[in-house]
């Protein structure tokens, strides 16, 4: 049942002068869960993947979504339903904060490459040795790595504290090379893409 006060609109039956004789839809008000919908037209769906994450702003409440089905109508816009990413509602038990309307317009955003956070250091930095396993050189020797994510000649990576001197360039054993430390953590991009790319809905 709505949670009052809630937006009510008297039935199509129902007018000034008509009579009733029972049995007409009176009173419509919203009841059950709420559907979330995602509208878009056919090329910006086709830049949506399957497995994109849907973030939906109302106020200051943000709530994450996934694409539970797809459909298309006959105008060619396409209609992506959301749920949360246990497939329960979206706005799970916070629902109550946002208006009682039929429809309610709300701010989402498509994530679609994921974002990463963690330590960063230079591209040049990461080495790779034969069975594929990353690592750095720091003033200690090397130190084993994992790659987060990568964009515009910055690597992230788990496993170096930031502030932590790392080897950029030339020969890990002529003791000559230039050193840089690693930066504060940060976000990055996921792998496979230079920089973040949500699209507005």
């Amino acid at each position: 049942m709505s949670a009052l006060p809630a937006v009510v609109q008297l039935g199509e039956s129902v007018m000034v002068g008509r009579s009733v004789t029972g049995g007409e839809d009176s009173v419509l008000a919203p009841t059950g869960q709420r559907e979330f919908v995602l509208v878009v037209t056919a090329d910006q769906a086709r830049l949506i993947p399957a497995e994109a994450t849907v973030e939906i702003t109302y106020e200051d409440h943000t709530w994450d979504a996934v694409i539970a089905s797809t459909a298309q109508d006959e105008y060619g816009s396409t209609t992506f339903t959301l749920s949360a990413p246990d497939g329960s509602e979206v706005c799970s038990e916070q629902c109550s904060v946002l208006p009682n309307d039929p429809q309610v317009t709300l701010r989402s955003q498509v994530v679609i490459v994921p974002r990463v956070e963690g330590t960063t250091v230079p591209a040049a930095a990461v080495h790779t040795r034969a069975d594929g396993s990353a690592y750095v050189v720091t003033d200690s020797g090397e130190m084993d790595v994992t790659v987060a994510g990568s964009g515009q000649g910055i690597v992230v990576v788990e496993g170096v504290q930031p502030g932590t001197r790392v080897q950029v360039t030339g020969d890990q054993g002529s003791g000559t090379a230039p050193q840089q430390p690693a930066p504060q953590q940060e976000q990055q991009p996921a792998p496979g893409d230079g920089a973040g790319s949500p699209q507005d809905g």
